[in-house]
């Protein structure tokens, strides 16, 4: 809410189920309440919304936790660049590195996701790359023939 207030100019969609979002009436935002527990979601509910996009923000709480996996895979498999809080918990520091295909913003400050968000604007090759880069990677290390093999390995179940 604090990054959409002080860019007006721009379209936010918010889609959470937060009671937070409740008391949010800025002109700028479109609020989508629900989650996929609820059904009000579906895969081409939430495709056509990435379609939408110019770009992928998740401001996440600092936590070991890992936080907006499914989000940042998804967008990136469309080619939406996505900008992420580097967290402490983040699922993997040796696929996602920044400015190739993920954008890691290493503050909650607003005004420095606001002038993180104008600069990418600003730079449109570079916000091509990291789309196109992003989109290969989640095609190559984050697709579920991966995933299987991976887990086999993991498990021992190779001879």
């Amino acid at each position: 809410i604090s990054i959409a207030s002080i860019m007006q100019d721009f379209k936010f969609t918010f889609v959470s189920s937060s009671s937070k979002l409740d008391s949010c009436k800025l002109t700028n935002v479109e609020i989508i309440k629900g989650d996929w527990s609820n059904g009000k979601f579906n895969d081409f509910f939430i495709k056509d919304i990435y379609e939408e996009s110019d770009l992928v923000i998740l401001p996440l709480i600092n936590s070991y936790q890992p936080s907006g996996q499914s989000v940042a895979l998804q967008a990136m498999s469309m080619e939406k660049p996505v900008m992420i809080s580097k967290t402490k918990g983040f699922w993997s520091d040796k696929d996602f590195q920044h400015n190739l295909n993920i954008i890691f913003i290493n503050s909650w400050d607003s005004l420095i996701w606001k002038n993180s968000i104008l600069y990418y604007f600003e730079n449109y090759k570079l916000i091509d790359n990291i789309s196109t880069n992003s989109c290969k990677l989640v095609y190559e290390k984050y697709n579920l023939e991966y995933f299987n093999k991976q887990l086999i390995k993991d498990l021992g179940l190779l001879g």
